[in-house]
């Protein structure tokens, strides 16, 4: 599955992975939409029917499923086994493979025997590693052209004011809390110290 779905992905292709039991072998894939063949824009969509095997006790493959859907799941198995399984910890990775808040990995593994599952372990998408920019030097600019080239590098931006009393300098950035040149993330929060009078 993993496999498959990576192919998908580097068609630009959404993947959507749907399990169900099924006489085919545990993990196999029974069906795809669209059918093979079908051209498709990037971004589609394309879905992914996976067995689970035969019904039975055995550990499903959570994985590109969300959180949300295995909690439902562990509730039903924990009803038809008279004693409960439950998410003992849930880690987060980037990933340019799963979307954010889809399954990545589990353990126990899929297809393990349910009479040893007491607890699972799941890691989770962040989705895929937010874009590095590297830090403008915004000193000595007007404020309002900075707010214009910060929300385009998607920054965000924090004023704080400084009364001064130079004229030339009102509305003009003094001071910036990451110093020009520096890596951060898109979506970083920087301070601005901005004159008034």
């Amino acid at each position: 599955v993993v496999e498959a779905a990576a192919q998908i992905q580097q068609l630009n292709l959404i993947v959507q992975i749907e399990s169900r039991y099924s006489n085919f072998p545990y993990g196999q894939i029974i069906s795809q939409s669209p059918a093979h063949g079908h051209a498709l824009k990037e971004k589609s969509f394309v879905k992914l029917v996976v067995s689970r095997g035969l019904e039975s006790s055995y550990l499903d493959d959570f994985t590109g499923q969300n959180l949300f859907y295995v909690e439902k799941r562990l509730q039903e198995l924990s009803l038809s086994l008279k004693r409960d399984i439950k998410i003992a910890k849930v880690e987060e990775q980037y990933s340019d493979l799963f979307e954010k808040g889809k399954i990545i990995s589990q353990q126990p593994i899929a297809g393990t025997d349910l009479n040893s599952v007491f607890e699972i372990n799941l890691i989770v998408s962040k989705g895929k590693l937010p874009e590095n920019i590297v830090m403008p030097d915004y000193t000595g600019k007007e404020i309002s052209e900075v707010i214009e080239n910060a929300q385009s590098n998607g920054i965000i931006i924090t004023i704080e004011y400084q009364t001064v009393t130079d004229i030339t300098q009102i509305g003009v950035v003094l001071n910036q809390s990451v110093e020009a040149g520096q890596q951060l993330t898109k979506g970083t929060t920087v301070v601005l110290t901005v004159g008034q009078q």
